[in-house]
């Protein structure tokens, strides 16, 4: 599953706005000194997801704590909640990065800077390994000022509010595993693409027609399965038009669904690949193409994207690219006039 509404397994002293993907400590709960407000997501996979928090605090004074709680943990919404989650979890501070726990006082911060408004603060958990990035600047293992690893089991993401009327922006997605270039699989699926015996349909744009297989595209797109396994015309002709598109940014598509890698010198055709991805809802592909945009970001390209992404932003992957765009145009003027 994508985006909002997330489920949520319990909440407390919390006001979540569904549409705009934030969460809020409102006037009247709890106390600003203690992070006494929660939210606990339910992660579809407790072994192997990702967390992003965009800071909306326009005072950079957003107080709360980013980490995991064990799925044992008792969730009774009462006044003990944070605290037990706090205990039988692991969690940093979002605003300085200090880490819960840590072995040595004087090395308790995990990044030496402060997380601004416009921010994203991203936390992954996989296989017994929970790390940490801002803006997606490289991320860095928990462990490593805790003094041990987390303990690998089952858990699920937690943010723990403490300040009142300080909002955040979340969004939870199941973690990509990277395939690895040498598996197996992925070099014969590259070969099914590379020579395309035995196609059983076509698709088409701009004059050009791409042989394809369509078990391959209804599992990787739940618009094509309805589309060749219902009663459109395509199913009985096996074959589809895309009009509005590029055949450049359609043939990366459909590499993509046999590769799940992205082709190479696809910078130019970002934005309609965005559009592409969102439109046939192949979540991977939109998470990669949106983070893809925010690199080799120059005067020509920057107001093409830049509208690609808002266009989208109702997306969440896609909401989170833009945050970082506006983080990455405050810092470069040319680029902003370029942008606006």
């Amino acid at each position: 599953w994508r985006g909002w509404p997330m489920r949520l397994l319990v909440s407390r002293n919390v006001h979540v706005d569904p549409e705009a993907g934030t969460v809020v400590k409102p006037d009247g709960s709890g106390s600003d000194s203690n992070p006494d407000a929660c939210v606990v997501l339910d992660a579809p996979d407790t072994e192997n997801f990702e967390l992003r928090v965009s800071n909306l605090d326009e005072e950079d004074e957003n107080t709360f704590y980013l980490g995991i709680s064990h799925v044992a943990t008792d969730l009774t919404n009462d006044e003990q909640l944070p605290t037990r989650l706090r205990l039988h979890g692991y969690f940093i501070h979002g605003d300085c990065f200090s880490v819960d726990g840590a072995s040595d006082p004087d090395k308790q911060y995990l990044f030496p800077d402060f997380l601004t408004t416009g921010s994203v603060l991203s936390m992954r958990y996989a296989d017994g390994v929970l790390e940490y990035q801002v803006n997606k600047r490289g991320w860095k293992g928990i462990d490593s000022v805790l003094g041990h690893r987390v303990p690998v089991g089952r858990y699920q993401p937690v943010v723990l509010l403490q300040k009142r009327n300080y909002p955040l922006a979340l969004h939870l997605t199941r973690k990509r595993r990277h395939q690895d270039p040498s598996d197996p699989a992925r070099a014969t699926y590259g070969k099914v693409w590379g020579q395309r015996r035995f196609t059983d349909s076509v698709i088409s744009c701009e004059g050009m027609r791409f042989p394809v297989h369509r078990a391959i595209l209804c599992a990787a797109s739940p618009v094509f399965e309805a589309a060749f396994t219902g009663s459109m015309c395509e199913a009985r002709e096996a074959e589809l038009e895309i009009k509005g598109s590029v055949s450049g940014a359609v043939g990366a598509l459909l590499e993509y669904m046999y590769t799940s890698s992205l082709p190479k010198d696809v910078a130019e055709l970002l934005p309609p690949l965005l559009d592409l991805s969102v439109q046939y809802q192949v979540d991977a592909l939109i998470e990669e193409v949106a983070d893809a945009m925010l690199h080799g970001l120059t005067p020509q390209n920057v107001q093409e994207r830049a509208r690609a992404l808002k266009r989208h932003m109702a997306c969440e992957p896609v909401r989170g690219a833009c945050w970082e765009l506006v983080r990455l145009l405050r810092g470069d003027a040319s680029l902003l006039l370029q942008a606006l």
